[in-house]
């Protein structure tokens, strides 16, 4: 059972107890999402931290650890979903192109460096972009924003968004040498 007031007063000489007493459920949480160990170190990192930071959001009613484990869940599946998100986004952009992903069922080392190089040939090309068309293109295509979401989070109004993709794009060819169509 958690002292609730000393875990809301924020004695850390408590806090490092109860990291230690369950640390072991929320790792096997992050283990089930990570790809490495550094993810799950990362993973543990920011969930501890905001175990500590919501702590007075723990009302004492219920259980502790069900409650940590429903904050160290819904933050690895938030950051499962924003990674898939991403993924998908990047093979999105890299199809819009001239650049294609490759696809393939065996492992080809030739069509992997390919791939690596024209997704690092794409990465590099991004970052020559002005920044609003590179934030445009980010947001939209990679982070799968809706263009109302893209122009809130810029300020800026949808057609603006769909000029700067258009705009980006147009660059980003000219950059790695495709047609202006």
């Amino acid at each position: 059972m958690v002292d609730r007031e000393r875990l809301w007063d924020g004695d850390h000489g408590f806090f490092a107890e109860v990291i230690r007493e369950h640390n072991g459920m929320v790792k096997a949480i992050c283990q089930s999402y990570a790809d490495s160990p550094d993810e799950v170190d990362d993973l543990l990192q920011e969930i501890w931290t905001q175990v500590y930071v919501k702590r007075r959001s723990f009302s004492g009613s219920g259980a502790f650890p069900a409650w940590v484990q429903r904050m160290a869940t819904r933050y690895c599946i938030d950051v499962y979903r924003k990674k898939k998100a991403t993924e998908k986004g990047r093979k999105k952009l890299l199809a819009t192109g001239e650049v294609t992903a490759i696809h393939g069922r065996t492992r080809n080392p030739e069509r992997d460096l390919a791939r690596r190089e024209a997704e690092r040939t794409l990465w590099e090309a991004l970052d020559a972009l002005p920044g609003k068309e590179r934030e445009s293109i980010v947001l939209r295509l990679l982070e799968q924003r809706s263009p109302t979401e893209v122009g809130e989070a810029m300020g800026i109004e949808q057609a603006s968004v769909r000029s700067n993709i258009s705009r980006g794009i147009k660059r980003l060819r000219g950059i790695m040498g495709g047609s202006d169509r």
